[in-house]
Parts: C-alpha cells; structure tokens; sequence
C-alpha cells in the first residue's frame, strides 16, 4: 500500500513540473483553431433601434424673420404646396413654402367673426384649407389665409373641446378637455366633407377620467389618434396601450399593454391630493403621439426623457417591433405620402448638440444652414427604410 502512495505522490510532482510545458504546447498547437477565444462580433439579434426602422431623409430650415419667430412648435404638417406650422406659444400658424422660405401667418387674436381667443390645435382640412379649433369655436381658413366659416363647439356637442383631426377623405374627429358633464363621451366623431360646414354625427366613446372628490384629470390630448382603414386607433394619455374603435364608436380591439410601467391612477390620485402631481406622471409610459406612415403605425410614449419609446404596429394589429428606444428622437408631428415629418430646435445654448445627431443628421443640418450663433428651427423628414430589419432581430 505504501508503494502504491509513494508512486501516486511521483505522478503528481512530474505532472505539476512539466504542465507549463504541456499548457504552451497545447496553446501553440491550437493557436488557429476555434479553441482560442475570439473577439465577439455583432449579435443577430440586436437590439432594433428607431434608425434602424426610420432613415433620415433631409432637413428643412423654417425661415425666421422680425415678422415669423417661432417659440414652440405643437403641430407641422406638409398641404398643397406648403408647411403649415402651429406656434402654440405664440399663438400664430405660420405658413411656409417647400423649402422653408416664410409666406405668411394667421395671427387674429381677438373677439370678432372671424377672429380667436386662444388656438388649441390645428389640422388639415381637405387638400387647400386648414381647420382651427379655439376655446369655443372651430374655425376653416383656405391657403391663402382667408377666414372661411366657424362652428360653434356647442354644435360638435362639445363644451370645452381640447383636440380637433381631420382625415382624408370626410372624418372629424374631437375630444374634450375635462369633463363637464361626465357621461359624454370624451372622443366624437362626425363626417365632415371638405365641401360642407354642417358635421354629423357618427359616434362617440371614451370616458373621462375623474377622482373620488370629483377633480377630472385636466390634461391636453394632442395627436393621440390616428385613422387607419375606417377604423380610429387611440392611445388614451393615461395608458400606455391602444385601443380601435370603428366609425360608430364601438370597441373592435383592445391591442396588449407593451409597457407594464404605466401610470398607476390609483397613485395619480394620491399626487392630486398631496399637491406633487405632475403633468409628466414622474416619468411614466404613456401614449404621446399615434401616426400612420404608409402601412405602419407608428406610436410614440412619453417618459424618461430625452429618451422615447416607439411601437411599431401593422395596419392589421399585429405587433411589428415592440419597445423601440430612441435617444434624442425628433419630435414627430405628422405624414404625408411616404414621409413623416417631426421638428428639431437647436440652441447656442446647447453645446453638445452635436453629439444628439448622427453624422449623417449633422451634415444635413449643416446644408440646410445650421447656424449656432442664434435659434433655429428645422424640419426633420424621414421615411421607412426600403428593408425592414428581420423579425429575428428585436
């Protein structure tokens, strides 16, 4: 028993010398095979970025002049032959031809015919006028900036209407800023052809959202809602999911919350009362913006800025790219054809703007005239790009 320690014990010490040897030689003989550790390369299924669904196409410079200075772009969409912009600050909309070059503005603040108070929002309307919707009117100007005809909101059924959109070819629809009467629906939708000023009414849904001491959530909707194939999709500004009604305003399908971290009203309430809460809902996931561009459906959440989320839905529903994470995005604002447009501001007192932008994005600013001496406002047009990345890759 003894011999057979001694020799395991001689065994052990031979092996202990002579594997530095044995570790080289294996290593050298080895040294093209896959056995060596190689540097990782790229992943298939990487994350899919915004960029990698929307290329950028080219920037537009909306001239400013002492008589056009923007200081807050709400809505921009392209009509006819123009840019059509909705200062929300100033209080103007500002018209400008293709290249950016200032044409004129509507700015009729006052109590006559046709004359506003305050614009809450402003929408195409038909292919060569625009519709305005003030504090108790919605108003139709042409492209030549002449006053057309207004409506009452009380004949839209509607006492204090935050939101009016128009869509090809004849439907209106409107939502209400805060309940006064909580049994409304919140959204309506009328036909409304181009040729008429007399809306009717179609149907109507949604609920407002209102407390235990009877406090409605006052929040503003923007463009929340979208038309795709005679069905309204929505995205409440409270949720982070979407809901698709027909023309009638009946629920044909509510699609899947892709964000479990939405707002909890429950604790919305408890802010309200506490005097902390915050339009913002502290970061929150919920619907900003609902666009349809081509045959995808394009729809924005707020939260954990400057970043935001993107969902990328078919025409049919069906989930295309879920989550889709943007750092510094445009602010979208609208489509036409195969574009969907969204505005840039850029600031001397910005100055690591730079590093926001891609390098392609950068040098079309600068050939569209970025000056960063002073404030400038651009378009940003973008498209879908010709192959969408593989379903494997989100």
């Amino acid at each position: 028993m003894d011999n057979v320690c001694e020799v395991l014990i001689l065994i052990i010490r031979l092996f202990k010398n002579l594997l530095p040897l044995i570790t080289f030689v294996v290593i050298l003989g080895c040294s093209n095979s896959e056995l060596i550790p190689q540097r990782p390369s790229k992943p298939d299924n990487r994350r899919v970025r915004f960029r990698d669904i929307i290329h950028f196409d080219h920037f537009i410079l909306l001239e400013e002049n002492d008589n056009a200075y923007i200081s807050q772009i709400q809505n921009a969409f392209f009509l006819g032959e123009f840019w059509i912009v909705f200062d929300s600050l100033g209080q103007k909309i500002y018209q400008y031809r293709s290249d950016g070059k200032f044409i004129g503005m509507i700015s009729k603040v006052g109590e006559g015919p046709n004359e506003y108070q305050f614009i809450r929002n402003v929408s195409p309307f038909g292919d060569n006028s625009i519709i305005i919707l003030t504090k108790k009117r919605l108003m139709a100007f042409n492209l030549e900036r002449e006053y057309l005809w207004s409506l009452d909101s009380n004949d839209l059924g509607s006492a204090m209407p935050s939101n009016a959109s128009w869509y090809p070819p004849d439907i209106l629809a409107i939502i209400d800023l805060p309940a006064v009467n909580h049994q409304e629906p919140r959204y309506k939708l009328f036909r409304l052809p181009p040729s008429s000023k007399k809306p009717q009414f179609l149907g109507g849904f949604g609920q407002h959202y209102s407390f235990e001491y009877g406090t409605p959530f006052r929040r503003v909707v923007t463009k929340s809602m979208v038309l795709v194939n005679d069905e309204i999709w929505v995205g409440s500004p409270y949720e982070s999911h979407l809901d698709i009604y027909n023309l009638k305003g009946e629920i044909l399908k509510r699609l899947p919350s892709l964000h479990p971290d939405g707002v909890d009203l429950a604790h919305a309430t408890k802010s309200i009362k506490k005097k902390h809460f915050s339009p913002s809902f502290g970061g929150k996931k919920t619907n900003r913006n609902v666009l349809l561009l081509e045959d995808v459906v394009v729809a924005s959440l707020k939260g954990g800025a400057p970043s935001v989320l993107f969902d990328f839905y078919g025409t049919d529903g069906t989930i295309l790219y879920p989550r889709v994470m943007s750092r510094n995005p445009p602010r979208l604002m609208s489509t036409h054809g195969k574009y969907i447009v969204g505005t840039i501001m850029v600031e001397p007192s910005s100055p690591n703007f730079e590093k926001s932008v891609t390098a392609t994005e950068l040098t079309g600013l600068r050939k569209a005239g970025l000056d960063r001496s002073k404030d400038q406002n651009f378009l940003w047009v973008g498209r879908l790009v010709d192959k969408m990345p593989r379903d494997e890759d989100h």
